[in-house]
Protein backbone atom coordinates (compact mmCIF):
# COMPACT_ATOMS: atom_id res chain seq x y z
CA UNK A 1 0.00 0.00 0.00
CA UNK A 2 2.63 2.60 1.17
CA UNK A 3 4.25 1.70 -2.69
CA UNK A 4 1.16 2.89 -4.28
CA UNK A 5 1.04 5.78 -2.04
CA UNK A 6 4.63 6.40 -3.09
CA UNK A 7 3.70 6.65 -7.14
CA UNK A 8 0.45 9.03 -6.22
CA UNK A 9 3.24 11.13 -4.45
CA UNK A 10 5.14 11.19 -7.37
CA UNK A 11 2.44 12.06 -9.15
CA UNK A 12 1.40 15.10 -7.20
CA UNK A 13 5.00 15.81 -6.98
CA UNK A 14 5.46 15.93 -3.35
CA UNK A 15 8.09 13.29 -2.80
CA UNK A 16 10.43 15.56 -0.65
CA UNK A 17 7.25 15.73 1.79
CA UNK A 18 6.24 11.96 1.94
CA UNK A 19 7.74 10.92 4.91
CA UNK A 20 6.06 13.77 6.64
CA UNK A 21 3.02 13.05 5.27
CA UNK A 22 3.59 8.79 6.45
CA UNK A 23 3.69 10.13 10.32
CA UNK A 24 1.39 12.36 10.33
CA UNK A 25 -1.06 11.78 13.27
CA UNK A 26 -4.17 11.96 10.39
CA UNK A 27 -2.64 9.23 7.91
CA UNK A 28 -3.50 5.64 9.08
CA UNK A 29 -3.44 1.98 7.98
CA UNK A 30 -5.29 -0.84 9.22
CA UNK A 31 -2.98 -3.53 7.81
CA UNK A 32 -2.65 -3.16 3.80
CA UNK A 33 -5.75 -0.51 4.23
CA UNK A 34 -5.41 3.32 3.91
CA UNK A 35 -7.89 4.39 6.05
CA UNK A 36 -7.08 8.01 6.81
CA UNK A 37 -5.04 10.57 4.23
CA UNK A 38 -3.81 13.97 5.86
CA UNK A 39 -2.27 16.10 2.25
CA UNK A 40 -2.93 19.21 3.99
CA UNK A 41 -0.56 22.13 3.63
CA UNK A 42 1.28 20.87 0.68
CA UNK A 43 0.48 23.92 -1.85
CA UNK A 44 -0.49 21.35 -4.21
CA UNK A 45 -2.70 22.94 -7.32
CA UNK A 46 -4.66 20.03 -9.04
CA UNK A 47 -5.57 16.89 -8.23
CA UNK A 48 -5.41 14.34 -10.99
CA UNK A 49 -8.62 12.27 -11.93
CA UNK A 50 -8.49 8.82 -10.61
CA UNK A 51 -5.43 9.82 -7.80
CA UNK A 52 -7.83 8.40 -5.11
CA UNK A 53 -9.63 5.47 -7.30
CA UNK A 54 -7.79 2.33 -5.58
CA UNK A 55 -7.97 3.87 -1.98
CA UNK A 56 -11.98 2.66 -1.35
CA UNK A 57 -11.53 2.24 2.48
CA UNK A 58 -10.87 5.85 2.45
CA UNK A 59 -12.56 7.30 5.69
CA UNK A 60 -11.03 10.43 6.50
CA UNK A 61 -9.45 12.91 3.85
CA UNK A 62 -7.83 15.81 4.42
CA UNK A 63 -7.27 18.29 1.66
CA UNK A 64 -7.13 21.53 3.55
CA UNK A 65 -4.53 24.22 3.21
CA UNK A 66 -3.34 23.69 -0.26
CA UNK A 67 -4.24 25.61 -3.78
CA UNK A 68 -6.94 24.05 -5.49
CA UNK A 69 -8.51 26.18 -7.82
CA UNK A 70 -10.81 23.51 -8.83
CA UNK A 71 -11.92 19.78 -8.54
CA UNK A 72 -13.06 17.60 -11.12
CA UNK A 73 -16.11 15.29 -11.78
CA UNK A 74 -15.12 11.86 -10.40
CA UNK A 75 -12.50 13.18 -8.31
CA UNK A 76 -14.11 10.42 -5.26
CA UNK A 77 -16.52 8.42 -7.36
CA UNK A 78 -14.56 5.60 -5.86
CA UNK A 79 -14.26 6.62 -1.87
CA UNK A 80 -17.52 4.95 -1.03
CA UNK A 81 -16.71 4.97 2.74
CA UNK A 82 -15.73 8.57 3.05
CA UNK A 83 -17.37 10.21 6.01
CA UNK A 84 -14.77 13.44 6.72
CA UNK A 85 -13.38 15.67 3.70
CA UNK A 86 -11.58 18.78 4.39
CA UNK A 87 -11.76 20.89 1.73
CA UNK A 88 -11.06 24.06 3.40
CA UNK A 89 -8.43 26.77 2.46
CA UNK A 90 -7.88 26.52 -1.08
CA UNK A 91 -8.79 28.54 -3.81
CA UNK A 92 -12.08 26.94 -4.92
CA UNK A 93 -14.61 29.51 -7.29
CA UNK A 94 -17.07 26.45 -7.79
CA UNK A 95 -17.82 22.87 -7.14
CA UNK A 96 -19.25 20.36 -9.66
CA UNK A 97 -22.46 19.42 -8.88
CA UNK A 98 -21.92 15.70 -8.89
CA UNK A 99 -18.32 15.72 -6.94
CA UNK A 100 -19.73 14.54 -3.51
CA UNK A 101 -22.61 11.83 -5.65
CA UNK A 102 -20.33 9.13 -4.64
CA UNK A 103 -20.08 10.00 -1.09
CA UNK A 104 -22.92 8.27 0.78
CA UNK A 105 -21.66 8.05 4.10
CA UNK A 106 -20.03 11.50 3.87
CA UNK A 107 -20.68 13.21 7.91
CA UNK A 108 -18.70 15.98 7.83
CA UNK A 109 -17.55 18.18 4.53
CA UNK A 110 -15.46 21.45 5.32
CA UNK A 111 -15.72 23.72 2.22
CA UNK A 112 -14.51 26.42 4.40
CA UNK A 113 -12.20 29.86 3.60
CA UNK A 114 -12.09 29.16 -0.29
CA UNK A 115 -14.21 31.36 -3.20
CA UNK A 116 -17.14 29.42 -3.77
CA UNK A 117 -19.94 31.69 -5.03
CA UNK A 118 -22.92 29.39 -6.15
CA UNK A 119 -23.71 25.66 -5.26
CA UNK A 120 -26.09 24.22 -7.53
CA UNK A 121 -29.19 22.27 -7.17
CA UNK A 122 -27.79 18.70 -6.53
CA UNK A 123 -24.93 19.58 -5.05
CA UNK A 124 -25.34 17.16 -1.78
CA UNK A 125 -28.44 15.70 -2.87
CA UNK A 126 -27.05 12.24 -2.57
CA UNK A 127 -25.16 12.66 0.94
CA UNK A 128 -27.90 12.38 3.14
CA UNK A 129 -26.01 10.88 6.47
CA UNK A 130 -24.22 14.89 6.59
CA UNK A 131 -24.27 15.58 9.81
CA UNK A 132 -21.77 18.99 9.52
CA UNK A 133 -21.78 21.31 6.91
CA UNK A 134 -19.45 24.38 7.01
CA UNK A 135 -19.41 26.81 4.22
CA UNK A 136 -18.60 30.07 6.40
CA UNK A 137 -16.10 32.64 4.56
CA UNK A 138 -16.89 32.11 1.30
CA UNK A 139 -18.46 34.03 -1.18
CA UNK A 140 -21.99 32.45 -1.52
CA UNK A 141 -24.79 33.92 -2.81
CA UNK A 142 -27.10 31.15 -3.56
CA UNK A 143 -27.59 27.75 -1.84
CA UNK A 144 -28.68 24.70 -3.64
CA UNK A 145 -32.39 23.70 -2.49
CA UNK A 146 -31.76 20.07 -0.52
CA UNK A 147 -30.14 21.47 2.29
CA UNK A 148 -33.98 21.42 3.66
CA UNK A 149 -33.62 17.44 2.87
CA UNK A 150 -30.90 16.91 4.89
CA UNK A 151 -32.43 15.22 7.77
CA UNK A 152 -29.57 14.23 10.07
CA UNK A 153 -27.32 18.08 9.46
CA UNK A 154 -26.82 19.31 12.60
CA UNK A 155 -23.84 21.78 11.98
CA UNK A 156 -24.12 24.30 9.06
CA UNK A 157 -21.96 27.02 9.06
CA UNK A 158 -22.66 30.17 6.42
CA UNK A 159 -20.79 32.49 8.41
CA UNK A 160 -19.26 35.66 6.36
CA UNK A 161 -21.22 34.44 2.73
CA UNK A 162 -23.36 37.03 0.43
CA UNK A 163 -26.14 35.37 1.49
Amino acid sequence: MKKNLDVIFSRLGITDQSKDIYSRKNTMFEGQALLSLDLSGLSMQNLPLGIFDEFEELIYLDLSNNNFRRLDSGLFDYQVNLTYLNLSSNKLRSIPDDLFLELHNLKALSLKENKIRILDDGTFSNNKLLESLDLSDNLLEKLPDELNELDELEILNLKNNKL
